[in-house]
């Protein structure tokens, strides 16, 4: 029994050592898309994946005077160029304005850049007035100086912690109009979705079968608890599935990496994901989709604008 027990033990830090080891990019469905090129149009595979780019956005400034409906922005380091997409609206009556973007990771500034929307073609946005759809998008080629504050590790380390901060100054007052924030990414994470939720479970069960096995055996009553006393419980199991998740639900800035450890253990505490119940969700929510949480454990409360409101699993 004693060896059974030790079995048992090894095996859950085995798991435990596999799920902090093991980062996964994120999945990626292959797609052919439509190219044109010379004039010409080709169908090409999408699976080009950028070193950096954004995911959800939101007003960092509170009562922005410009509604950004669309924040879109990436990092391609094989050919050194940024790409971005932007779109909004906006109630003022006409107002000329200066953008700044600004990258930062991990507390620090790692790329900033000023300019004016009427010199880079962004026509919308060349003055803002009211009823007129702003929308600019393009292709910024850069230098190694540009990046020099990006480290290499920062392109391929799980669950990594950055922004992209967009900054509206209004050029007749001098001051901030808007100011939207978005979490920035690089593909890589601990959360490892269904084969997490597959190992752990498969633990479980054992667990379980352990549990059972060891409360049939013996001769006696006295036996059989002498016995079950020193196999794994299932209570304490899923109480360790459960500690480990809902030490997220603290209302503190966690680090990121922890957040997508943790949502591993999501199942436990009956979190679970399925398409159907996300497209449910999503039609409800419609195209106003609110501020529905913040960067909070990315470390700067700024509330988030989801594209999607996705169940960690």
């Amino acid at each position: 029994m004693y060896r059974q027990g030790f079995a048992l033990r090894s095996l859950a830090v085995y798991l435990l050592l596999l799920l902090l080891a093991s980062p996964t990019a994120a999945d990626e469905d292959d797609k052919w898309v439509v190219g044109v090129v010379n004039g010409k149009k080709w169908k090409v595979r999408d699976d080009r994946q950028p070193s950096l780019y954004t995911d959800d956005y939101g007003d960092c400034l509170g009562e922005s005077a410009i509604n950004v409906t669309r924040f879109d922005a990436a990092y391609y380091k094989d050919n050194m160029t940024i790409i971005f997409h932007l779109e909004g609206e906006t109630g003022l009556r006409r107002e000329d304005i200066m953008m700044n973007i600004g990258v930062y990771a991990y507390g620090e500034s790692r790329f900033d850049l000023t300019f004016d929307p009427c010199n880079a073609n962004i026509n919308s946005a060349c003055s803002v007035r009211a009823g007129v759809h702003i929308e600019a998008a393009g292709i910024i080629p850069i230098n190694q100086n540009d990046t020099a504050g990006i480290p290499e590790i920062a392109l391929s380390i799980p669950d990594f912690e950055g922004q992209a901060i967009l900054r509206l100054f209004s050029n007749s007052t001098q001051n901030e109009i808007g100011c939207f924030a978005a979490q920035i990414t690089d593909g890589y994470t601990f959360q490892q979705k269904s084969a997490a939720s597959s190992t752990l479970g498969v633990f479980t069960l054992l667990a379980i079968l352990s549990s059972f096995a060891t409360a049939a055996y013996g001769s006696d009553i006295a036996d059989m608890r002498k016995h079950h006393a020193h196999s794994p419980s299932v209570s304490v199991v899923f109480a360790v599935w459960h500690h480990i998740f809902y030490s997220d639900a603290l209302s503190m800035n966690w680090p990121s990496v922890l957040v997508g450890f943790w949502s591993n253990y999501a199942w436990a505490g009956g979190m679970l994901y399925t398409e159907p119940m996300q497209n449910m969700i999503n039609g409800f929510i419609g195209s106003n989709k609110g501020n529905t949480s913040q960067v909070g454990a990315r470390g700067s409360h700024t509330p988030m604008s989801k594209r999607t409101i996705k169940v960690r699993i």
